[in-house]
């Protein structure tokens, strides 16, 4: 009969070809497409951007707090980093 072997050694028989799927251990740059894996969207410091992520919390400039919304002002506040903040500190309101 046949030997049945549920655990323990002898590795799964892949012998290690997971980097072929999950792209780990690649060094070099390589090319990104659109859905790439390692950034998804960029950070952005555009005035219309950041816009854009506050109508879609429905806030304005005005509702920020003084501190960010200073930053956002001074244009040192990136698109990703607002949405980071809205994300922890802000719940959305259709009011």
């Amino acid at each position: 009969g046949g030997k049945i072997n549920n655990g323990g050694g002898g590795g799964d028989g892949d012998e290690g070809d997971d980097d072929d799927y999950f792209e780990e251990g690649d060094d070099d740059d390589g090319e990104e497409g659109f859905f790439s894996t390692r950034a998804a969207i960029g950070e952005t410091f555009d005035r219309k951007a950041i816009q854009a992520v506050l109508s879609e919390w429905f806030k304005t400039m005005e509702s920020l707090p003084g501190g960010i919304r200073m930053a956002v002002e001074m244009g040192i506040v990136s698109s990703l980093a607002l949405v980071r903040f809205m994300t922890v500190n802000v719940r959305p309101s259709v009011v």
